[in-house]
């Protein structure tokens, strides 16, 4: 039982802390309180730890609807990807985290739910006897989210640091559907990885089950990416320091705020979750001086079973050129903003076109606006290696061509998560867009018929107007679509990974170079090399 009542204040949580305001004065984004004039950002960095020794449960839920059955673009099933990733996990637990205590469960879940396997050590001895488990499930009949969610709900109370990662490539479509009474069902014993696999699940429900203490939300955009999403989870699980950290401005005379990209608020505290080893993290401050800004960080350390916390303050030395995360605190407020639209979507295709210029084609504007003065602030600077400038295009980019389509909200929600969280992975595979519809319905009629909802998209979005002409000048909008594929060309991550992050999701996502029983067709194998620092380490 934690004691939330005792903390034990520590000199040192993390490796690196510091607390840096800005050396200018303009400030190009709205503040809650015209005497916030001072921009900041607080960066902590955690130490490298191992592997945690605390006894862990993995609880494992794949859905096996008759939609896993469908092919991806590799022509594996979906099903079989999932069925490989496992395999992965168990694997590398097997022969990486021998020291670890780690048991693994296993459920598959349709309109029923279907125990593959108890919770169990990986050894040696029943390795392939559990693969072989695995490699049986067969996808059929439809979703039941709620027997899902139930069944880890009514688990024992765990003796062990409990996590669930459930995946699902669709809706719930049978037993209880409405996406806040399944959000009360989520098991508050554990840790909760939803992860929505594909263009088809529904957003709006992993959005409300994540919403829950503790539950966290993936987008996989292209499933045979998806050894790279649970290798991530599974090195926040492994290698976990400290949870429920929370930030917490202490006055002292002056006044100042910190910025919640999840609630797009500047608060007094904010709530950051988990920090594992060699994490990262940077937050924005808003204040009214330098001089009086103290922030206390709590968290609860798993390993020492108690609360800690530490003081930070800022060092008078500590000033310099902060427009790149001024940018970013920009980017995170337009990614907001975007997913609000696209969360209210359905609600403005049901009352029919509005009657003026839409919301979503002046934000468009403002986006294409926003990553043409990035550009060439980049270009001027001399920024063109930089990844922060580089992931904030991109994540305009990918707002961009999303926003007001079906798909609006998961790529949103998962940008904002990415850049805000600074997780170590992201999406950057977009589906075909309204702009994009625009130009081939304008060039070819044939595409109306063939996407017969097109038009109502591109009319009510903003991309063409009630005389089905377009809205946006058609060569400038081509140049603009050229710079967007110059960013995109090169998909990068949010952040650098160190060599043990690499080593998990290289491990989790590897891919055998052998014929899949049930799959047919080749694994090939794409790994990714260890960032490496100018000193020789890796970062």
């Amino acid at each position: 039982m934690r004691d939330k009542q005792k903390i034990n204040p520590v000199s040192r949580m993390f490796a690196k802390t510091r607390i840096t305001f800005h050396n200018k004065t303009e400030i190009p984004f709205r503040v809650p309180d015209k005497e916030l004039t001072v921009f900041g950002i607080m960066e902590i960095e955690m130490a490298k730890t191992e592997i945690t020794k605390k006894a862990q449960e993995i609880n494992i839920v794949i859905d096996e609807s008759g939609s896993m059955e469908d092919l991806c673009e590799d022509h594996q099933r979906k099903i079989d990807q999932i069925e490989h990733v496992v395999k992965n996990i168990m694997e590398f637990i097997l022969k990486d985290c021998r020291e670890a205590d780690v048991q693994i469960g296993v459920h598959s879940f349709n309109t029923r739910v279907r125990k593959i396997f108890d919770r169990v050590k990986i050894t040696d001895d029943n390795v392939e006897e559990l693969i072989t488990k695995i490699k049986k499930i067969r996808p059929t009949d439809g979703t039941n989210i709620e027997n899902a969610l139930k069944t880890l709900k009514n688990m024992e109370r765990p003796t062990r640091t409990r996590t669930n990662i459930i995946m699902s490539d669709g809706d719930a479509n049978d037993g209880e559907t409405n996406n806040d009474k399944l959000a009360r069902m989520v098991d508050s014993n554990a840790t909760n990885y939803f992860i929505g696999f594909g263009l088809e699940h529904n957003p709006l429900l992993f959005a409300a089950l994540s919403s829950r203490e503790r539950s966290h939300y993936y987008f996989v955009d292209k499933i045979e990416k998806s050894g790279m999403i649970y290798g991530e989870v599974l090195y926040n699980i492994l290698f976990n320091k400290y949870d429920g950290v929370k930030l917490e401005i202490v006055s002292d005379g002056g006044k100042a705020y910190l910025y919640d990209h999840i609630k797009n608020e500047w608060r007094s505290e904010i709530i950051i979750g988990n920090i594992s080893s060699e994490m990262k993290k940077t937050i924005h401050i808003m204040s009214n001086t330098k001089d009086r800004v103290k922030i206390r960080v709590t968290g609860y350390d798993v390993e020492k079973e108690e609360y800690v916390e530490e003081m930070i303050e800022w060092n008078n030395m500590c000033e310099e050129d902060l427009t790149r995360w001024i940018y970013r605190q920009q980017t995170m407020e337009m990614i907001y903003r975007a997913k609000m639209i696209d969360k209210d979507r359905e609600d403005k295709l049901t009352d029919g076109l509005m009657e003026e210029e839409t919301i979503v084609s002046k934000t468009k504007r403002e986006m294409k606006a926003f990553v043409v003065e990035m550009n060439e602030y980049i270009k001027t600077n001399n920024l063109s290696d930089d990844k922060l400038m580089r992931s904030l295009c991109e994540d305009i980019v990918v707002i961009y061509r999303t926003v007001g389509t079906e798909h609006g909200f998961m790529y949103s929600c998962s940008r904002q998560t990415s850049q805000g969280a600074q997780r170590l992975t992201t999406n950057t595979d977009v589906p075909e867009t309204p702009y994009r519809a625009t130009i081939k319905h304008t060039r070819q009629n044939k595409y109306l018929s063939t996407y017969p909802d097109s038009m109502a998209y591109a009319t009510v979005y903003g991309f063409m107007d009630k005389d089905e002409e377009p809205v946006f000048d058609m060569k400038e909008e081509a140049e603009f679509d050229n710079l967007i594929d110059t960013i995109l060309g090169e998909p990068l991550n949010q952040t650098e990974w160190s060599a043990t992050q690499t080593n998990v999701l290289n491990s989790i996502n590897k891919k055998d170079a052998v014929d899949r029983s049930g799959g047919g067709g080749l694994f090939v194998s794409q790994e990714i090399e260890p960032i490496i620092s100018e000193s020789g380490e890796s970062k």
